[in-house]
């Protein structure tokens, strides 16, 4: 096959411009991007490597003939890379993975949905959109230190997920451990840098979230009507807050920040950031009330369709 018909970046499948029956992702590949194979239906089976770490959301969507996915992982490792891989077909995709045949690509997903708990696999860089989305009976999620992005929408609508633990010390609760001697607070590994667009929005039995230290950028909406969400602590590595991160979370009055009143000033915060609840940031040389005037009042996040 002729790579010209691939638009490969930085290890990410951009794009698939031919129209052959058998296509083969070539090794090294980490990420077939959201709709890198939108419409193609001549498509009739894919063979996919073991890089491959995350599928985007809608990557194969309307490969009316797909019927074949022979993967170079393991069974665990498919079921768990998943993202919105939305296949508008009559068909069941039959996964062949290197310890054997895999359940077809509806079966993992409807199985996923009825998961109580989950541990994911070491060798994950990415947790995909969607990935865990309106997975109601989620309860508990383990996510481990190989995990650097949590994309988009990955645990949206999750409403009975409560536990989130990485598998390395979180810093930031350490530095204030008084808040965590009841329970123990959500929390992601340090490994993480980015938390991406609606990643946990409408967790509704959240009740406290600590973001490990490591973490750069937390993204549009993130946490938004998370409306159980009393405790949260942001590291001082973060300098970005998207727009309505913390947006429509009703129960939220106080928000600890693992830097200094300096540091937090500098924090980098969009439009309807927070919710107005929000009375005051916890610092580690006392409490600032930066907390900014262009908090969501009135759930203004949602009604302008951010």
């Amino acid at each position: 096959m002729e790579e010209k018909l691939f638009e490969v970046s930085d290890g990410v499948r951009i794009q698939y411009w031919g129209n052959e029956k058998n296509v083969v992702i070539p090794e090294g590949v980490s990420e077939i991007s959201d709709r890198a194979f939108l419409d193609r239906t001549s498509i009739e089976s894919a063979t996919i490597p073991g890089s491959v770490t995350s599928i985007g959301k809608g990557a194969f969507s309307n490969c009316t003939s797909l019927k074949e996915i022979r993967y170079g992982g393991t069974k665990a490792q498919w079921m768990f890379m998943l993202g919105g891989f939305n296949l508008v077909s009559p068909v069941r995709v039959a996964v062949s993975c290197s310890d054997g045949d895999a359940r077809s690509v509806r079966s993992d997903l409807l199985r996923r949905r009825k998961m109580t708990e989950i541990a994911l696999p070491g060798n994950i860089v990415k947790i995909a959109s969607r990935a865990f989305a309106g997975c109601e009976s989620l309860a508990s999620v383990k996510i481990p230190g190989s995990v650097v992005m949590i994309c988009s929408e990955a645990f949206k609508g999750c409403k009975n997920l409560t536990s989130v633990t990485g598998d390395r010390l979180c810093r930031t609760c350490a530095r204030h451990s008084e808040g965590c001697t009841d329970v123990m607070p959500a929390s992601i590994p340090g490994s993480v840098k980015y938390i991406g667009y609606e990643a946990f929005a409408g967790c509704t039995s959240l009740t406290s979230f600590n973001i490990s230290e490591g973490v750069r950028s937390i993204g549009r909406g993130a946490f938004a009507r998370c409306t159980s969400l009393t405790d949260v602590s942001i590291p001082s590595s973060v300098t970005e807050i998207g727009t309505g991160t913390f947006a429509d979370c009703t129960s939220l009055k106080e928000i600890r920040y693992g830097g200094t009143k300096a540091q937090w000033a500098s924090v980098q915060r969009g439009v309807f950031w927070c919710t107005l609840s929000v009375e005051s940031i916890l610092c580690t040389d006392g409490k600032s009330e930066d907390v900014g005037s262009n908090c969501d009042k009135d759930g203004m996040y949602f009604r302008l369709g951010a």
